[in-house]
């Protein structure tokens, strides 16, 4: 069924609605691709429904725990099924953490993308990223604040890790990311770009 299944046919088809946590993550590539433009609602939703995520395309969306929830303190899943390994989120992340964890290291080590930028910062997270990435986010070299929101990079052989917070792009204008670490990005960067956007859902 792929990206449009499932009920996200309105984030790409017929009159495009925007996902939030898609339109800051395309904002930001966009302007990583050409930081002289301005980019409006438009060019995003365009982009959202012809190049996000999609097979064709040089960028892809992977989640560690891919089952969403609509909150962190919801889990429902054990109210719709039987299955043992649904019975509790700590069951469900305990039981699969270290195969994800595997899986999308080896996808990493396949396809060597430019940029791999990890979507969540606390630290159980931050663990989980340094095991995907096998590097470690906490030198002062590779640590930089912007308002009061960390931001960790490092930089494996052609890839670049960014470790970054949901929030931080919705508070911090995306003339100021692109201005300090996405211009250290740039440079790491040559014009056939991949990315790989991790989250941490559920």
């Amino acid at each position: 069924m792929g990206i449009t299944g499932y009920g996200h046919e309105r984030f790409f088809e017929g009159n495009i609605k925007l996902q939030k946590t898609w339109a800051k993550l395309i904002r930001a590539y966009l302007n990583i691709q050409n930081p002289n433009k301005n980019y409006s609602a438009n060019d995003v939703e365009n982009f959202q429904a012809n190049s996000w995520g999609r097979k064709t395309s040089n960028n892809c969306l992977l989640d560690i725990f891919p089952l969403p929830s609509p909150s962190a303190s919801q889990w429902l899943y054990d109210e719709w099924c039987d299955l043992d390994i649904l019975q509790s989120r700590d069951i469900y992340k305990n039981t699969l953490k270290d195969k994800r964890i595997k899986a999308l290291r080896r996808r990493i080590l396949v396809h060597t993308p430019k940029v791999v930028i990890f979507y969540g910062i606390d630290k159980e997270y931050l663990r989980i990223w340094e095991r995907v990435s096998e590097v470690k986010f906490n030198s002062m070299n590779n640590y930089k604040i912007f308002k009061n929101r960390s931001i960790y990079f490092s930089q494996k052989g052609k890839t670049l890790f960014v470790v970054t917070n949901p929030v931080l792009y919705g508070t911090i204008s995306i003339g100021i990311v692109q201005e300090n670490l996405y211009i250290t990005a740039i440079r790491h960067i040559l014009l056939d770009k991949t990315f790989i956007f991790l989250r941490e859902t559920s």
